[in-house]
């Protein structure tokens, strides 16, 4: 196609497609390669990924793909898809890879991935790849059918040079014997290798040579300058050069002999800075005494509120003795300090350690410091520590007496994804329903989350939803938040269609991947996929499992295997279903137990050997189950070790095809009869857990045998940010010291079991990690079970709870044109104040000019469960109706989270709050914190909702009242939100209180405070609050972290109760003048 114009410039006016013309009969396959990496460095493998296609019209049959190994290169892998057999050379070989498939659809396309390796000795620029595909099918355009890639190669190599001396200090006179290193890394050789070294000043050359391991040849002259060459260099070899010098007599005491060795190469280093290495020893005289320190930091990177721990030591390299060492540490900004231990014979107080006599040469002191990083310390500070060491003994060399290491904040939020499908299994042309529940396991929040999903082959994408917060985007299968704190996780639906004809026994696997832009300490958790398989509506997709007990048995014992079939449907099965297995080797038959309905016609006999098959009379159900008890004993003088493994299928006239979920194998491990497998497993709930909340250690103990084991033992040392409360054990005792937890549970027989619950309240946020360990008398045969680690994440308690939040615009007593956010939270905890933000041109700006004073500033005073408040504040922009609003909460740590979007709607009032009664003082900012404020009329400043005192503990009246109230019979109401609440005498009877009561004497309490209320229906004295009576009042609840309801309770007492003032009905005009 040709266009032109007449006053056409520049640029492309034509286009050409080309097509071919083909009979139904034929297939048209096309091969396409792309190799990576590209350049590839010599040593590093090139990934080969050819895509076979197609183009049909009809399928091509015995389809054949061949690639021979590219010259200068070796075989490492192929990987083909379902189908497909592949021929290849043995691995570091050369030779053609060849894959075939029986059948090519049309339409259809196949990934074979192939690897090789470019040896570290190449020197050719490039590598050439060449691949083709046929079938015996007529194809119409054999043009597209072969392939040619080139690859251009690089060489890059490190050498690595290290240096070390001794002895130091060394006395004049003396020798030093340096030992020096040279590796490379590789991937490539390196060329032309040199290592140099001069002759350092104040000393005599003595004499030089070299051992080389790992390949390639280095050469050493023993002379002066030492100069070391390698023509070339194979990755991983080693060269170690020693080369000794003597101290000139006469060198003055504190002198420092300095020694530099540098290795070279003329192939690209990839990293030139440790290709050089120095050492310095210092001179020193009889009386004087080197001392010096080490120090290092685990962990590098801390979260905010964990601990670090300083591994040190203090050397005296001599030669004299030191006296009185001192130790002295810093005590690093934005840290506390926990503890500091050093060995015996050293003295620790607060930041400083002494040796209270002498320190001998050639000797070794090692301390542990540990520090805790305060909570609010932002991420990306950078903690500095520094040890040092000092002594009344003269030091030949002051610049090792410290040393400093850094270690870095940062966030850690362990981001988990899972992922369900229904209906498992599908029919073509209906939906899957993938849900996926995104957590957050802390310690801290994650920002910019992101959730992808990846669409299954044979279906199209219907839907992406996600919950409020999320954005979620169909054409990218990508969901988005911004913020996700600890302990709350989000739902997201993702709806599949599977493409109609796609062929029953297709399997429809989805995989989501969930990241966020903070440190993720898990990682295996940030992915997962649900398995679906294609079905008709006449097959039945089964699924066997199969189990053994006991899993460990001795020779000349039974094994029983219970082994349970489901029909998932969409079918009930089909006559004759039957389920088959071959008795294991080094295993003979003893009985076969089937469910009703069910024959096992083919059988061993009892003692012998063979195949075991059981036959279904009728048809099993979509839905339903059938079990089976297999019993085998071990052959006498089975070895100890064996492992004994029984596969059984189950199969159906109408199974889906392809599946392999209708197989299921069970393995037992024969063990000596006196042995005794005791095995431990370790949770712990609930998990995550909130720092300050309980925190239940469940280990549970099995002896699988086969003997009975005695003198069982259980240790766990529990983590030290976790405080021991109790421990319940179902057998034995239980006791704890020094933060270990020791059971002694006696006999078990076997297949027994006991339960261990340790219950602990989590102290600092962070990742914990701890390993519960079971021992007996008797030799296990599977160690690996004998340990159990649990990690648990604890996380900060939830800062607040926000119940609701809105934005409404208006006009005010004056005309203009305002916006009121209003929000109300159910609880606080710690919550210095909050940020309004209001979207503009796609970007939040921020809209109070200083923090919004939160409970942590207003309520100091208050109980933490009653913290529940509600807050305005007033936008003095003329808002347009859908402009939306953010809500940010900052805890005292720093943290925040965001809340929202809403958007503006117009109103005249706005949730009871008439915006022509807002004054500009709504509600109190930081800035305002210690301003004197006019009391205003109407005021919305923000306050407690609970009518309640602010008092930090009751008062003494309030406990005499809550005493007076046991002592007598109540009626417990419970309310969850506020509002008012009606409750008739019929209800009030069946929870308990007497019908004869009298209405005036009836009293409602909150927190022993009494509340009004309002009585209908009810006649005058004892009895009068009959049937047709109710009660009302308006109560509140306190969604806090404690409670989720406040109770309210009602009583029968002394006196008159306190009940709800009705206002007159006014006879005047109710509009403004």
């Amino acid at each position: 196609m040709t266009v032109n114009a007449a006053n056409q410039s520049f640029g492309a006016n034509s286009a050409t497609v080309t097509d071919v013309v083909a009979t139904g009969t034929q297939a048209d396959l096309a091969l396409s390669t792309a190799g990576a990496p590209s350049p590839v460095l010599a040593g590093n493998d090139i990934t080969y990924t050819q895509t076979v296609t197609n183009n049909g019209p009809a399928s091509a049959t015995a389809v054949n793909f061949t690639q021979a190994t590219p010259l200068n290169t070796t075989y490492q892998s192929v990987l083909a898809p379902a189908g497909w057999t592949c021929t290849t050379p043995a691995v570091g070989s050369t030779g053609n890879m060849t894959c075939t498939d029986p059948s090519l659809a049309a339409g259809s396309s196949a990934d074979i991935v192939v690897v090789v390796n470019v040896p570290s000795t190449v020197v050719a620029s490039t590598i050439t790849a060449s691949s083709t595909v046929s079938a015996t099918t007529l194809d119409p355009n054999s043009a597209n059918n072969s392939t040619s890639v080139v690859t251009n190669v690089s060489l890059s190599c490190d050498l690595t040079v290290t240096n070390s001396g001794t002895p130091n200090p060394v006395t004049a006179g003396s020798n030093i014997t340096y030992t020096q290193t040279v590796f490379n890394h590789g991937p490539s050789n390196c060329s032309a290798a040199t290592l140099t070294e001069l002759t350092p000043a104040n000393t005599t050359f003595v004499s030089a040579a070299v051992v080389t391991t790992g390949g390639g040849t280095w050469t050493c002259p023993n002379a002066a300058p030492v100069s070391c060459t390698n023509s070339s260099v194979p990755p991983g070899s080693t060269a170690t050069i020693t080369a000794i010098y003597t101290v000139n007599a006469g060198t003055s005491a504190g002198t420092i002999i300095t020694d530099t060795d540098t290795g070279a190469t003329t192939t690209h280093d990839t990293n030139p800075l440790d290709n050089s290495a120095t050492v310095n020893i210092a001179v020193a005289s009889g009386t004087q005494a080197d001392l010096r320190v080490t120090n290092s930091a685990s962990p590098t990177t801390v979260t905010a509120g964990s601990n670090i721990s300083y591994t040190q030591s203090v050397t005296n390299g001599g030669p004299a003795p030191a006296n009185a060492p001192m130790f002295t540490e810093t005590l690093p900004a934005n840290t506390t300090s926990v503890s500091l231990t050093g060995p015996a014979g050293w003295t620790c107080v607060s930041l400083t350690c002494t040796d209270t006599t002498t320190m001998a040469a050639s000797t070794t002191a090692n301390f542990t410091f540990v520090v805790k990083v305060n909570t609010n310390v932002a991420a990306g500070t950078t903690i500095t520590q520094t040890d040092s060491v000092s002594s009344s003994t003269s030091d030949p060399n002051s610049a090792n007496n410290s040393v400093t290491v850094n270690a870095t904040v940062a966030d850690s939020a362990d981001i988990s994804v899972t992922n369900a499908a229904s209906p498992v299994p599908v029919q073509a042309n209906n939906n899957i329903t993938y849900t996926q529940i995104v957590t957050n396991n802390g310690p801290s929040t994650a920002t910019s989350v992101t959730l992808t999903d990846a669409l299954p082959a044979n279906t199209t994408a219907v839907s992406l939803n996600g919950p409020a917060g999320w954005t979620c985007t169909l054409g990218t299968f990508i969901c988005t938040d911004s913020s996700l704190a600890p302990a709350t996780p989000a739902t997201i639906t993702f709806v599949v269609k599977v493409n109609s004809g796609t062929a029953a026994g297709t399997a429809i696997n989805e995989t989501v991947t969930v990241s966020s832009a903070i440190t993720d300490p898990v990682l295996t958790n940030n992915t997962a996929t649900a398995a679906d398989v294609v079905a008709l509506a006449t097959q039945a997709d089964l699924v066997m499992t199969n189990s053994a007990s006991p899993t460990s048995v001795a020779a000349g014992s039974n094994v029983t295997y219970t082994q349970t079939v489901n029909n998932l449907g969409p079918a009930p099965t089909g006559a004759s279903m039957t389920i088959t297995q071959t008795t294991p080797p080094n295993t003979n038959f003893q009985s076969m137990t089937p469910p009703a309905g069910w024959a096992c016609g083919t059988l061993p006999p009892v003692g012998g050997t063979g195949t075991i098959t059981c036959t279904d009379s009728g048809a099993l159900g979509v839905g339903a189950t059938a079990s089976f008890t297999l019993v085998l004993q071990v052959n006498a003088g089975t070895p100890s070790g064996t492992n004994i493994t029984d596969t059984v299928t189950a199969t159906a006239s109408n199974i889906v095809p392809g599946i392999t979920t209708n197989t299921a194998s069970a393995t037992v491990v024969v063990a000596n009869a006196n042995s005794a497998d005791v095995a431990i497993v370790k949770v712990g709930t609930p998990n995550p857990v909130t720092e300050g909340t309980p925190l239940t250690y469940t280990l549970t103990v099995t002896n699988n045998g086969p003997a009975s084991a005695t003198n069982v033992t259980v240790t766990d040392t529990l983590p030290s940010v976790v405080t021991y409360l109790s421990v319940t054990t179902t057998q034995g005792s239980c006791s704890e010291a020094g933060g270990i937890v020791t059971c002694l549970l006696g006999t078990m027989a076997n297949a027994g079991t006991a339960t261990i619950s340790v219950l602990t309240i989590p102290g600092t946020p962070g990742m914990v990690s701890n390993t519960a360990t079971v021992t007996a008398d008797q030799t296990d045969p599977v160690l690996t079970s004998n340990t159990s680690t649990q990690t648990e994440t604890i996380t900060a308690p939830t800062r607040i709870t926000l119940q609701w939040f809105s934005a409404h615009s208006g006009t005010d007593k004056n005309g203009a044109n305002r916006v009121v956010l209003m929000w109300k939270t159910g609880g606080e905890a710690h919550n210095l104040g909050f940020n309004i933000y209001r979207e503009q041109n796609g970007n939040r700006v921020r809209m109070n000019p200083s923090v919004i004073a939160g409970s942590a500033l207003l309520m100091s005073g208050a109980l933490r469960k009653h913290a529940g408040r509600s807050y305005a504040w007033i936008d003095p922009s003329a808002g347009m109706t859908g402009a939306s609003y953010w809500l940010e909460d900052i805890d005292v740590s720093g943290m925040r989270t965001i809340h929202g979007p809403v958007f503006l709607t117009a109103t005249t009032n706005a949730g009871g709050l008439a915006v022509s009664e807002a004054t500009i003082s709504e509600t109190r900012m930081l800035s305002q914190m210690n301003q004197t404020l006019p009391a205003a009329a109407g005021s919305q400043e923000s306050h407690i909702v609970e009518t309640l005192s602010l008092a930090a503990a009751p008062t003494q009246n309030q406990i005499k009242k809550q005493f007076e109230l046991a002592a007598h019979p109540a009626v417990k109401i419970f309310v969850r939100h506020e509002g008012w609440y009606r409750v008739t005498q019929p209800d009030l009877v069946k929870a308990g209180l007497n019908p004869n009561i009298d209405p005036a004497l009836v009293h409602l309490y909150a927190e022993a405070t009494e509340q009004p209320l309002q009585i209908t229906g009810a006649t005058v004295g004892p009895g009068g609050f009959g049937p047709q009576a109710a009660i009302y009042f308006y109560g509140t609840g306190i969604d806090t972290v404690f409670s989720a309801m406040r109770a309210y309770w009602l009583v029968a007492g002394e006196g008159r109760g306190l009940r709800i003032q009705q206002l007159p009905v006014s006879a005047g005009s109710n509009q403004a003048a």
